[in-house]
């Protein structure tokens, strides 16, 4: 099984929820922590999909910035599985519900701007909302693992 988590840019919360799954992240992380964490943060173009790593089932876990061309992106990925006959099961996990009104603001300033304060501001901001969503983020990745196992139980 593949479980791709996604969000609008593919930059932290799709990343900080398949970190948990993969239990790469405990409750008491710090914000050195998180930027540590393998494409935190980072720039990539809408639609490129990262591997994360294995969890304890052995199911893959990736994560996905897709924008706002989810639907497009999911029936290509979903045709090509059909067209090339890969067999490979899919749970796609939107946690971009989950963004709180402090996480969509500091995504529309630039956290790679030069600026030394505004890049201490947008981090900043940026963590303190991820600190407030991430009881949420927990629950859903419960719920996702929830979902695998009861699916290798049938």
């Amino acid at each position: 099984m593949k479980v791709i988590y996604h969000d609008k840019l593919g930059r932290h919360l799709s990343i900080i929820a398949a970190a948990i799954h993969l239990q790469l992240i405990g409750d008491n992380v710090s914000r050195w922590d998180l930027r540590q964490l393998p494409y935190f943060l980072g720039a990539k173009s809408p639609g490129t999909l990262h591997y994360m790593g294995l969890d304890a089932q052995g199911n893959e876990i990736f994560v996905l910035g897709r924008v706002k061309s989810f639907p497009i992106i999911r029936n290509a990925y979903l045709g090509l599985n059909r067209i090339f006959k890969l067999n490979q099961d899919f749970i796609f996990v939107d946690v971009q519900p989950l963004a709180s009104s402090s996480v969509r603001f500091f995504d529309l300033l630039n956290p790679l701007s030069e600026n030394r304060d505004r890049k201490y501001l947008y981090l900043n901001g940026l963590f303190g909302g991820l600190e407030k969503v991430r009881p949420e983020v927990n629950k859903l990745v419960f719920e996702v693992k929830k979902k695998l196992l009861q699916g290798e139980d049938n």
